[in-house]
C-alpha cells in the first residue's frame, strides 16, 4: 500500500549552471533518477558540490514530499534529511529509523553501505519513515525494499543441521546465509 511520489521537482532548472538563467538549452540537462518500491537514487549529469546537494536535499523533504533523503558523507556515514531534521546515519539511526526498529544498527548500517555502493547515485530518497505508509517512486502495487521493520523481517526454512554461524543473536542476516551455503559446499 502507500502512494506514488509525483513532483515536478526534479527538473533542469535544479542544474542550470551559473550565470545561464533566461538561456534556452535546446536538450535540458536531467537526473536520472532510478526507483523501485519505496527507494531511488539520484544520478546527477554532472558533479554537484555538497552545498547544492543539501539545497536539493531539503527541497525534495519540503516541496516534493520525500519523506527521506540520504547523501553518502564521509566514508562509514551517510546525512539523512528527514521533516524533522538533518541527521547521521548510522550515530542518529532512532530518530531517521525509530527508536523500536527491531533492526536499528543492522538497519542503519545497511542504508549507509547502500549511499557507499559504487554504483549509488549521488543521492537516494526514500519513501519510507516511521509510523506512516511508506510511498514508491516507481507506480506499483505493493512494494518491498525499504528500510522499515516489516521490510526489514524475513524467514528462511533451514534443515536442522545448517551449519549456522554462532553471531549471538536470534536472527540471521543475509551474510549469515551465505556462509552457511559456503561452509555447506566447502
Amino acid at each position: 500500500g502507500g502512494q506514488v511520489w509525483k513532483t515536478g521537482l526534479l527538473s533542469h532548472r535544479f542544474f542550470q549552471r551559473p550565470g545561464s538563467e533566461g538561456v534556452v538549452q535546446s536538450e535540458p540537462e536531467r537526473i536520472l533518477v532510478t526507483g523501485m518500491g519505496p527507494l531511488a537514487q539520484l544520478y546527477f549529469p554532472r558533479p554537484v558540490e555538497m552545498a547544492e546537494r543539501e539545497r536539493i536535499a531539503s527541497q525534495l523533504i519540503e516541496a516534493g514530499g520525500v519523506p527521506l533523503v540520504l547523501i553518502p558523507d564521509k566514508p562509514g556515514h551517510v546525512t539523512a534529511w528527514t521533516k524533522t531534521g538533518i541527521f547521521t546515519l548510522p550515530a542518529d539511526a532512532a530518530q531517521v529509523l525509530g527508536a523500536d526498529h527491531p533492526f536499528l544498527e543492522e538497519a542503519a548500517q545497511d542504508l549507509v553501505a547502500l549511499c557507499h555502493h559504487p554504483y549509488s547515485g549521488e543521492m537516494i530518497v526514500s519513501g519510507w519513515q516511521p509510523g506512516r505508509p511508506a510511498m514508491t517512486f516507481p507506480p506499483e502495487n505493493g512494494s518491498h525494499a525499504g528500510p522499515g521493520s516489516q521490510e526489514t523481517h524475513g524467514f528462511a526454512l533451514l534443515p536442522s543441521d545448517a551449519p549456522l554461524p554462532r553471531r549471538g543473536r536470534a536472527y540471521l542476516r543475509p551474510l549469515d546465509l551465505r556462509e552457511a551455503a559456503m561452509a555447506f559446499l566447502n
